[in-house]
């Protein structure tokens, strides 16, 4: 599980969990500390299909748990 702050030019921070549940909840916080700054905020975990995380792996997309 794992945990981005991204800008413009790529993360600028990772954060990894041990389960989905504390990622997601990590995500939520820093989504929220993030919104003021500009940042956006990506989760993604194991166990759910693959091809909808890739957009926001590339940076595609803005605050978007998958």
């Amino acid at each position: 599980m794992l945990s981005c702050w991204f800008t413009d030019k790529g993360p600028d921070a990772l954060m990894l969990s041990p389960t989905r549940e504390l990622a997601q909840q990590i995500a939520a916080v820093m989504e929220e500390a993030g919104t003021s700054s500009g940042l956006r905020t990506l989760c993604a975990y194991g166990g759910v299909p693959k091809p909808p995380q890739v957009p926001c792996l590339s940076c595609d997309c803005h605050s978007h748990n998958h």
